[in-house]
C-alpha cells in the first residue's frame, strides 16, 4: 500500500468538544471535513449508560460488602449502571452496528479511507490523577472501530497532543499501515 489514504474529519457538535488547542493537530493534513455525530451528546450518554451497566455487573459480587472501598467515582458509576435495565443495555449494544453503519455510510459517501481527529479534547492532564476526558474516543469506541493514536506536538503548557486515525470496522492492518505513513509528518513531539 503505497498511496496515503483519503483523510477525513468529523465535523460538527463531536469536533466541538475539543479545544482550539486540540484541534491544531488537524492543520496541515489536508483532511476533508464531513458532517458526523450530529448526536453526540446521545451517543455520549448511551455510550457512558453501557459502561456504567457492564461495571455494576462486574462488581456485583463484592460492590454490595466493600462499596466504601471503591474511589467515589467508580462507586457512583457502579451505582448509576445498577439503576440500567438489562433490557436497556442490550438496545444500546444492539445500536453500536447502526453507529458503526453511519460511520462507514459517511465515509462511502465522502470517499474517506480514514477519520483524523483530537485524540483528547484538550492536552494530556498534568499528573497521575486522571487520564483526561474521553469524548474524543468514545464514538469510535462505542462503534467498535480499530483507533490509532500518535504523538502530535505539544501544547503551550508543554504537554502533548495526540492525533487520532480511525479505520473501518476489521481494518486494522490497513490503519496500522497508514498510521505508519502519518507519523513521519508529526511535528516534533
Amino acid at each position: 500500500m503505497n498511496r496515503p489514504p483519503v483523510l477525513g474529519i468529523p465535523d460538527g457538535p463531536y469536533l466541538e468538544q475539543a479545544s482550539e488547542e486540540a484541534l491544531r493537530v488537524l492543520d496541515g493534513l489536508g483532511a476533508t471535513r464531513v458532517s458526523l455525530f450530529e448526536d453526540i451528546e446521545r451517543l455520549n450518554a448511551a455510550h457512558r449508560r453501557l459502561l456504567s451497566f457492564e461495571m455494576a455487573r462486574h462488581h456485583a459480587r463484592w460492590f454490595p460488602r466493600f462499596a466504601d472501598r471503591y474511589r467515589p467515582r467508580t462507586a457512583a458509576a457502579i451505582r448509576d449502571g445498577l439503576t440500567v435495565a438489562n433490557d436497556d443495555a442490550a438496545q444500546i449494544r444492539a445500536g453500536r452496528v447502526n453507529v458503526r453503519a453511519r460511520i462507514h455510510e459517511a465515509m462511502d459517501v465522502s470517499r474517506v479511507d480514514a477519520w483524523v481527529c483530537p485524540a483528547a479534547s484538550g492536552p494530556a492532564p498534568e499528573g497521575l490523577e486522571s487520564t483526561g476526558d474521553p469524548s474524543m474516543q468514545l464514538p469510535w469506541t462505542h462503534a467498535g472501530l480499530p483507533v490509532v493514536t500518535l504523538p502530535w506536538g505539544r501544547a503551550a503548557n508543554g504537554l502533548p497532543l495526540g492525533l487520532q486515525i480511525v479505520a473501518r470496522f476489521m481494518d486494522d492492518e490497513r490503519l496500522l499501515a497508514w498510521a505508519a505513513q502519518l507519523e513521519g509528518s508529526a511535528p516534533p513531539a
